[in-house]
């Protein structure tokens, strides 16, 4: 017997993930075939909190610099709601592991 996920968690699973894979716009599931598997974490919109496209922006970029950091090559990624046009900047990045995608997802909330 499977445990049905919470409500938000079907939100998240929902979600449809495009990367930019070199210049060309493709579905996550697609370079993760090529690359492994993929994380993929956003700084926008922490939690409850929907702050402006610039705080957003920012606390995205200090994201990326964090993944950098770590000697990853995060590839832009966007999470988009297939029933709203609601969508979430976000870093797509091979090579991770989930206990340190984890870590720095709750960093970034």
């Amino acid at each position: 017997m499977s445990a049905t996920p919470p409500d938000i968690a079907s939100l998240y699973l929902a979600t449809i993930v495009t990367i930019d894979d070199h210049g060309t716009c493709r579905l996550a599931h697609e370079v993760a075939a090529r690359l492994g598997t993929l994380h993929v974490l956003t700084a926008w919109n922490p939690g409850d909190e929907r702050p402006s496209r610039e705080v957003n922006d920012h606390a995205n970029e200090a994201l990326r610099a964090d993944l950098a950091r770590r000697g990853l090559a995060p590839m832009r990624a966007l999470g988009s709601d297939p029933n709203s046009p609601h969508a979430e900047e976000s870093w797509a990045v091979a090579g991770f592991n989930d206990r340190d995608a984890r870590e720095l997802g709750a960093k970034y909330r």
